[in-house]
């Protein structure tokens, strides 16, 4: 399995133009209501992710923890 089998949509700072910088949790509403979500999960890798995800009300897992069954099944 790839990440692109699972992922609906990888989104930076670049794709917003640098608008919504994080920890501003913009990008994440953005995302939210341009897929209707329901559930959100933020996988980051630094503490500024973390925050971001915490001031958008969602889910967070670090994004070493989240890829090792990616790896580790490879």
């Amino acid at each position: 399995m790839k990440l692109t089998d699972i992922l609906r949509e990888i989104e930076g700072e670049e794709d917003l133009n640098g608008k919504n910088r994080k920890p501003d949790p913009g990008m994440i509403f953005y995302l939210q209501n341009a897929f209707n979500a329901t559930q959100t999960l933020f996988v980051g890798d630094l503490d500024t992710d973390r925050q971001c995800a915490e001031n958008a009300g969602v889910s967070f897992m670090w994004a070493s923890d989240w890829v090792k069954p990616f790896v580790e099944g490879e």
